[in-house]
C-alpha cells in the first residue's frame, strides 16, 4: 500500500515537472519573438523634449562622432526625478555607436535628454526604442518561481523521510524558508545598499554582460573600465557565478534589481 501511495505521488511530480517545462518553453516562446518598437527617431536633442513614457523599458541608441570622452548625456523627468532610472551614457571618442538604457517606473510626460559636452560631438541618429524587455523579465521569474517551488518540495520531502516518525518537520522547513526570504531585508526596498566594494562588483556584472553582448564568452576583459579598453578583473577575481545576475541585467533586469535577485537566490541556496 505504502509503494502504491509512493508511485503515485512520484507520477504526480512528474505530470507537474512536465507541465512546469510546457509552459516555460511556450511562454519564452512568446517572449523572446517579441522585437522592439521604434517610437522616435532624430537627429538633434531637440526632437526628444517632452517625452512621453510608459511604465516599462525603453533603450536609446545613438549614432556620433565624439572629440572628447567626457561629452555625455542622460534622461531625467523634472516633475518626478525617481520616475526614470538610467546612466550616464559617455560618448568615448574610439567609439560611434552606443546605447542608453531606461526603466521607467511611472508614466512621465516630461522625459528630456540632458548632455554635458565639453568637447564637440556631432549626431548622425538617435533613436528610441520601446523594448521587450519585460515579457522576457516576466518569463525568468516564472522559471525562477518553477525552481524553487520544485526544490522547496523536494527538500520537505527528504525531510520527511529523514525525520519520519517526528512530528513538524514539516513546520520547520517552512519556518527555514520564510526566515531566509524575510531575513533578506532590503531586497524589498526601492535600492542598494552601499558596502565595501558594492560598485566594484556591480560594475564586474556590467562588464560581463556588455562582453556577452559583444559575443564574448567567456568574459576576459571587463571594459566597463579605463574608457572601454578594460581590465582583466576575471585574473583576480572568479566571475563564473556573477554570469547568472549578467543574465538577468541582459534579460532586462536593472543592474541593482539583478543584483538583489542573485543575492536571494545564494541566501536560498545556502
Amino acid at each position: 500500500m505504502e509503494t502504491k501511495r509512493i508511485k503515485q505521488r512520484r507520477n504526480i511530480a512528474v505530470i507537474i515537472l512536465l507541465l512546469e517545462l510546457l509552459i516555460a518553453l511556450i511562454t519564452g516562446i512568446i517572449a523572446f519573438q517579441r522585437s522592439d518598437v521604434l517610437l522616435r527617431s532624430g537627429t538633434t536633442f531637440s526632437e526628444f523634449e517632452n517625452l512621453s513614457l510608459k511604465k516599462g523599458t525603453y533603450r536609446l541608441d545613438f549614432a556620433f562622432q565624439s572629440s572628447d570622452s567626457g561629452n555625455a548625456v542622460t534622461v531625467i523627468s523634472e516633475e518626478d526625478p525617481q520616475a526614470i532610472q538610467t546612466d550616464t551614457l559617455h560618448f568615448y571618442t574610439w567609439k560611434n555607436t552606443d546605447s542608453l538604457e531606461l526603466w521607467v517606473k511611472r508614466p512621465v510626460t516630461d522625459g528630456i535628454l540632458v548632455g554635458n559636452f565639453p568637447g564637440s560631438c556631432e549626431y548622425g541618429t538617435i533613436s528610441l526604442y520601446q523594448t521587450a524587455a519585460t515579457g522576457k523579465q516576466g518569463w525568468l521569474l516564472l522559471c525562477l518561481t518553477f525552481l524553487v517551488a520544485d526544490a522547496c518540495y523536494l527538500w520537505i520531502r527528504k525531510l520527511k523521510t529523514l525525520e519520519s516518525g517526528k512530528k513538524g518537520s514539516v513546520a520547520r522547513a517552512l519556518l527555514l524558508i520564510a526566515g531566509a526570504v524575510f531575513s533578506f531585508f532590503f531586497f524589498w526596498k526601492p535600492y542598494i545598499y552601499f558596502g565595501l566594494d558594492t560598485a566594484f562588483h556591480l560594475a564586474r556584472i556590467q562588464g560581463i554582460a556588455e562582453g556577452l553582448i559583444n559575443g564574448e564568452f567567456p568574459v576576459r576583459i571587463n571594459t566597463y573600465w579605463l574608457d572601454g579598453a578594460g581590465v582583466a578583473i576575471p585574473v583576480f577575481y572568479g566571475d563564473f557565478l556573477l554570469y547568472v545576475p549578467a543574465l538577468f541585467y541582459l534579460c532586462g533586469f536593472t543592474l541593482q534589481q539583478s543584483m538583489k535577485i542573485y543575492l536571494l537566490m545564494i541566501s536560498l541556496i545556502t
